[in-house]
């Protein structure tokens, strides 16, 4: 099975979890964003596209195209 490594970027002001992972095809992955005190979650973005101001993510790996 196919492993791939999914990259996380941000801003500072906070964390997401997990940071980085390499991951099979059909994993699942939960990913937190984590705000350090006085900031908050403004905007969220996944492969390019807005998801809002949210706390987590669940996100699939799917094969690679």
């Amino acid at each position: 099975n196919s492993q791939y490594l999914i990259a996380v970027s941000h801003n500072a002001g906070g964390k997401i979890s997990p940071s980085t992972s390499v991951e099979s095809a059909g994993e699942k992955i939960h990913f937190e964003f984590k705000p350090d005190s006085g900031y908050k979650v403004s905007k969220v973005t996944i492969d390019g596209e807005p998801k809002g101001a949210v706390s987590s993510w669940d996100l699939t790996v799917e094969h690679a195209h």
